[in-house]
């Protein structure tokens, strides 16, 4: 089996990476909808060089954004509130769904995160995402509570770094 690539996105795989965002759109687990994330998004996390995606030979089969800053910094439930970043926007292509490379693609995100010396990674992750959850509690991250946004329920989570990622 060929080994995933993890690099930081280029401009010209803009269409590429919102297509495999349109394409979650409508499943169970999903809570975007046709404007978000847009190319709005993909220019922001683009041009502060947070966008990152996960190639299989050519094939970006999934993307992923580091936000250092974002409206939930301030909730209560988080242990670590200063020096913290949060990953998001997190997509797999569907084809390559279920066969662990949302695994990957978290792996080396924690690791970015870590060489940029955050203390902490915070997510929200939907209530109705099991899929994602599963694989988030793996990675270390607790569930510390609960926040409706946008109209729908996710659970805030964090995972505490340190000299090793699991």
């Amino acid at each position: 089996m060929m080994e995933p690539l993890f690099r930081p996105a280029k401009y010209d795989e803009t269409d590429a990476i919102l297509a495999m965002y349109r394409s979650a759109v409508g499943s169970p687990w999903c809570t975007w909808d046709e404007n978000y994330p847009g190319r709005l998004e993909i220019e922001e996390d683009f041009q502060a060089g947070n966008l990152f995606v996960l190639l299989l030979g050519e094939q970006i089969i999934g993307a992923i954004s580091i936000v250092p800053h974002n409206e939930l910094d301030d909730a209560a439930q988080w242990e670590v509130k200063e020096n913290a970043a949060e990953f998001a926007r997190v997509v797999i292509a569907p084809a390559y769904q279920g066969r662990g490379y949302s695994s990957a693609l978290v792996d080396e995100v924690l690791r970015e995160i870590q060489r940029r010396q955050f203390r902490a990674v915070h997510l929200c992750v939907a209530v109705v995402n099991t899929p994602a959850q599963r694989t988030y509690l793996k990675k270390g991250f607790h569930v510390l509570g609960e926040k409706e946004l946008y109209g729908h329920r996710f659970y805030l989570c964090e995972k505490l770094l340190s000299v090793t990622i699991s």
